[in-house]
Parts: structure tokens; C-alpha cells; sequence
């Protein structure tokens, strides 16, 4: 009787939660416009063949959380962009050192930003159940099941964690869609296949190679930083950049991983993310 019990309550846990989920999948198609035609493409593209049940699980999984993502307008900031490459020249100019010097021209360049360049980036946000493609969606799956297979650490890891920390396409809010899963994959595949001796080893591996993507300390806070390629481009941010690059970049090659965020130290003033 005890053992009836316990399983009739994990089939109904279970029962509730597909529905749930099927809840939430039909209302983000709902809410996807004239852009459902695209969401409803991936899952007909996985609901082909039983060897894809897991990737269309992984489908519906990121559509339904869908709404709650956006980015910020892409064309406000191609306007931004002589600003980024002025970042750069200035960091050029000073061997992409950080005297004194540097920080006032970029403080400067700052100064520049909010007279002449500055938009309202939140004016015009871009939902991306309404602007993501179905070859971009079908890309970023595909990829995310290759790169977690090939990863000797993270092989064990649940379908649910993966879902969780290594299959979503999107780290943070605000920034644009790119191919950075791609880019860093081609880069880097093979760094977590057991090449290296140790998790640390094939990690520090990898994140030695942007050793020269520094803080940017106090300088240049107001310039907005919302892609990958940008962060490549001025080899400066702040935490929470560093943040979501290392993010992109592990997670493109398999590994689970997470950002986290203090937003006041006990002791002293300041946040931080890691």
C-alpha cells in the first residue's frame, strides 16, 4: 500500500508538471505573433524522428521561457559603434596599458558617448519570441547536444541541469543574439575531452587565452556593452561582462555554469558578480 502511495504521488507530480510545461509552451506560441510559424518549425524539425525526443524537449524547454527574454535594438547599436572603435584606438594608443592617462581619455570618450551617441537603448527592446529564427534556435540545439557529449565533465550531468546551464542560447537579458556558441566551439572543441590532466587545468586552459580582457576599474561605466563582439573588440568591461563572456564561452563547449551576483559587500561598499 505505502509503495501504491509514493508512486501514484510522483505520477501525479509528474502528470502536473508536463501540464504545466505544456502550458507555458502554448502560451508563448500565443504571444510569438507573426513569428510563430518560426517556433513552430523547430519543434516540427525535432518531432521528426524518435532520436530527437531529447532535442525537442530541449525546444519546447526554451520556448516556453522565451517571453521573458529580449535584447536591446541591434540597429541603436551599430549607431554606437564609432564609439567602441575610438575605445579601441585609445587602448591601442596606449599598448593596451591602464595608466592614468587611459582611464581620462576613456572617461573622456564617455563624455562623448552621452552628447552625441546616446540612445534609449530600452526604447525599443526586441522580444525574442518574435524576432528569433528557427535556423538560429535550430543551430544553438544542435550545438549545445554536440558540445555536452563531448565533454568528459559534464556527460553525467542531467538532461535537467543541462537544460538549465549549458542549453540556454541567451546568459543575460538586453544582449544580442550572435553566434558566440559557435565562434568559441570552433575555437576551442576538444578543450574538455580529456587533452588535460585536470578540470582546472582544461579550464585555465581556455580562459588563459583572454588574459588580456581586463577591468576596465572605474573608467568608461556609462558606455553600454551588449555583445560578445564588442567585449572582443575593447578588451575592457566589468565584472558583470566578464561574467557573461566566460559564461558564453563555457557553456559553448558543454560545461554547465551559472552567474552569480553580491549586490553589497558586508564590509564594505561596492557589488560584485563572478
Amino acid at each position: 500500500m505505502q509503495v501504491f502511495v509514493c508512486t501514484f504521488f510522483v505520477l501525479t507530480f509528474m502528470l502536473v508538471f508536463s501540464c504545466q510545461h505544456q502550458t507555458a509552451l502554448d502560451n508563448a506560441l500565443k504571444l510569438s505573433g507573426s513569428n510563430r510559424a518560426e517556433l513552430e518549425k523547430v519543434l516540427e524539425h525535432y518531432s521528426r524522428y524518435p532520436a530527437d525526443s531529447l532535442k525537442y524537449q530541449a525546444a519546447c524547454f526554451l520556448i516556453a521561457y522565451m517571453p521573458y527574454q529580449y535584447s536591446v535594438d541591434p540597429g541603436a547599436i551599430e549607431k554606437i559603434q564609432p564609439v567602441y572603435d575610438q575605445h579601441r584606438s585609445i587602448s591601442e594608443r596606449f599598448g593596451w596599458k591602464r595608466p592614468p592617462a587611459w582611464g581620462d581619455a576613456i572617461d573622456s570618450l564617455e563624455d562623448v558617448y552621452v552628447r552625441d551617441y546616446k540612445f534609449d537603448l530600452s526604447k525599443n527592446i526586441y522580444p525574442d519570441i518574435r524576432y528569433i529564427t528557427s535556423g538560429y534556435l535550430i543551430r544553438e540545439i544542435d550545438l549545445a547536444f554536440k558540445a555536452w557529449e563531448e565533454n568528459i565533465y559534464s556527460q553525467q550531468v542531467s538532461f535537467s541541469d543541462f537544460c538549465e546551464y549549458v542549453l540556454p542560447y541567451r546568459r543575460q537579458d538586453k544582449y544580442l543574439l550572435e553566434d558566440s556558441r559557435m565562434q568559441f566551439y570552433e575555437r576551442h572543441s576538444g578543450c574538455f575531452s580529456g587533452q588535460y590532466t585536470s578540470f582546472e587545468e582544461a579550464t585555465d586552459s581556455i580562459l588563459y587565452k583572454y588574459v588580456d580582457f581586463l577591468h576596465s576599474g572605474i573608467h568608461g561605466a556609462g558606455i553600454p556593452v551588449y555583445s560578445i563582439a564588442t567585449l572582443e573588440q575593447i578588451k575592457r568591461g566589468f565584472c558583470e561582462h566578464r561574467c557573461y563572456f566566460n559564461s558564453c564561452l563555457l557553456s559553448a563547449l558543454g560545461m554547465p555554469v551559472v552567474i552569480d551576483y553580491v549586490p553589497h559587500w558586508g564590509n564594505r561598499s561596492s557589488t560584485h558578480s563572478w
